[in-house]
């Protein structure tokens, strides 16, 4: 079965960088087509916070900071597809990381996730 199409899921973790640059690396070789999924946690008012005018402030700011996190990694998989003649998705979502991926899953021929660290006992 031929490689054509690569869901890769980044996120703001130490890893994202080599799993992006493994998805462009095959998909070069093989000619296929990446789809980078990011996704965006959704933004939820700590329980201490209190008051309508903090609530609108707490959200205004982290609606800010997701758009900024999120125009950041663009540019960084952007940079990465430069030169190239890959054509490439990148898609922002939200909620369960999971689910999505899951329901974006069974259209690629690959999916490259990151994994948790292991633990220590």
């Amino acid at each position: 079965m031929a490689i054509k199409s690569t869901l890769v899921h980044v996120a703001n973790d130490p890893r994202h960088e080599d799993r992006l640059n493994f998805a462009v690396d095959l998909c070069r070789h093989v000619a296929g087509h990446p789809e980078v999924v990011f996704k965006v946690d959704p933004i939820t008012m700590p329980a201490a916070a209190a008051g309508r005018a903090a609530f609108s402030a707490f959200l205004a700011e982290a609606r800010a900071i997701a758009h900024e996190r999120a125009e950041t990694l663009r540019q960084t998989i952007a940079d990465h597809f430069s030169g190239s003649d890959l054509s490439y998705e990148f898609q922002i979502v939200t909620g369960d990381q999971v689910k999505e991926l899951a329901r974006r899953a069974h259209l690629a021929d690959l999916v490259i996730v990151g994994q948790s660290p292991l633990r220590r006992r």
